[in-house]
């Protein structure tokens, strides 16, 4: 899905996990906070922040999300809400991104940084993230917690995971819709 992203938008992911599917092409790998700046003025149309040792903390992986809002203009991916927030607590960088990145004026001109977020522990995350969500893709879950977690913030169909094996459900929150969606077909980049 963040392949779709690339034609229509720069591209900005927090991988606090260290996944390399994530390195789409034509990307910029960064490890240090302060090398982020390269990016805006760069080629790249991805830039994967993978943060490293002391950085793999809350505070500085919100202070990339609020460099990711104040800078505008790109789509953010943070693969792992909970390196970010917990259920009770989210910075401001992913609170800007979350409530105020959809769509803000500067100096007179509309500017959009949406955001997208996955995680494997529903039940973990802030209610803001459900609360400020338009669309949700689920996969097989197998906490129940985070199955009614899930089911609080959509529809009752979501208490069981999807009929078929590495299908999804998609939500959209604007429509109450629900659609059982097949596996994806990946190909090689």
């Amino acid at each position: 899905m963040l392949r779709r992203v690339l034609p229509l938008r720069r591209l900005v992911i927090l991988d606090s996990k260290g996944d390399d599917a994530l390195l789409l092409p034509n990307h910029m790998l960064v490890t240090r906070l302060e090398d982020c700046e390269q990016f805006p003025n760069s080629t790249a149309r991805v830039l994967v922040y993978r943060p490293e040792g002391a950085e793999q903390n809350r505070d500085t992986l919100d202070d990339f999300l609020q460099w990711s809002y104040d800078c505008g203009g790109f789509h953010t991916y943070v693969d792992e809400v909970t390196s970010v927030a917990t259920a009770q607590q989210l910075g401001p960088g992913f609170l800007n991104l979350l409530t105020r990145g959809r769509s803000r004026s500067r100096n007179g001109r509309r500017i959009h940084s949406p955001l997208w977020w996955a995680t494997q522990r529903p039940a973990g995350i802030p209610v803001a993230c459900y609360t400020e969500s338009q669309h949700f893709y689920v996969f097989s879950l197998t906490d129940e917690d985070d199955r009614k977690r899930v089911v609080r913030f959509t529809r009752k169909e979501f208490v069981h995971n999807p009929f078929k094996r590495y299908g999804f459900r998609y939500y959209g929150v604007i429509d109450d819709a629900v659609m059982e969606c097949n596996p994806l077909t990946l190909r090689a980049a």
